[in-house]
């Protein structure tokens, strides 16, 4: 029984392992085409004085955005459930759930958030270093126009 549930365990941890990896590689692109389709917006709003890049420019900021809410919303639950699975009385349980408590803990010890393959996690502080990176690119981009 202790070798199927080790398997089970193995299992479970490798399939989480793989979702977490593909859902990573989709954020990544769909942020560095996001990131590339706004500066291209950018592009077009100061060359061109067409209207629709407006709405697309906006369709595409708050596309971005929600990425990066969701990801520091996901971060924030993480970090919620790690604190009240810590500050759990685990001593007090029967000797089976304190085994699968151990296996909870090792699962904290890599949890899963939600990042742009691995580079950078979704969150707050990397939806700003993005939003200064466009910045400094229309900035640069107004005096080379203008």
């Amino acid at each position: 029984m202790w070798v199927q549930c080790m398997y089970d365990h193995q299992l479970t941890t490798s399939l989480l392992s793989i979702a977490e990896d593909i859902l990573g590689l989709q954020c990544l692109a769909q942020v560095m085409l996001g990131v590339f389709t706004i500066c291209d917006c950018m592009l077009l709003v100061t060359l061109t004085d067409w209207y629709p890049t407006y709405c697309f420019f906006l369709v595409m900021f708050t596309e971005l955005s929600i990425y990066f809410i969701v990801g520091n919303f996901v971060e924030l639950k993480i970090d919620e459930m790690y604190n009240k699975v810590i500050s759990m009385p685990w001593y007090k349980l029967p000797v089976k759930e304190q085994k699968e408590f151990c296996f909870l803990m090792a699962r904290q010890q890599r949890p899963m958030m939600l990042t742009a393959y691995g580079f950078h996690p979704m969150n707050f502080e990397a939806y700003m270093s993005v939003l200064k990176g466009l910045y400094q690119f229309f900035v640069m981009l107004t005096q080379y126009v203008g």
